[in-house]
């Protein structure tokens, strides 16, 4: 098996920690309202402000690509009442809502 770059090991942690769903309807968002303030600002002219935008989708996606690809492939991740509100996922010594 080849090593991974960091970049996605890190990634790959983010998604697990965060959950499945949490980061691809987040990232999901973040990609269609990128693209909407894009499209507003190249309809006025603003050309670099556009392909800025349309880079911050192009990333979003790639994170929901990354999310779609670790659930295809069966790997398991928190969720969000598992992480904060059930007492079985709180770790010893680690920080609580209580």
């Amino acid at each position: 098996m080849t090593k991974r770059p960091a970049m996605v090991t890190l990634l790959h942690e983010h998604n697990t920690l965060n959950g499945f769903w949490f980061v691809l309807i987040e990232f999901a968002l973040v990609a269609l309202v990128a693209l909407l303030v894009g499209a507003a600002v190249l309809s006025k002219g603003r050309v670099a402000w556009a392909i800025g935008c349309f880079g911050i989708a192009v990333n979003a996606l790639t994170i929901c690509a990354t999310v779609i690809g670790q659930m295809h492939r069966g790997e398991r991740s928190n969720s969000i009442a598992g992480t904060y509100l059930e007492r079985a996922g709180r770790r010893p010594g680690g920080n609580t809502l209580t």
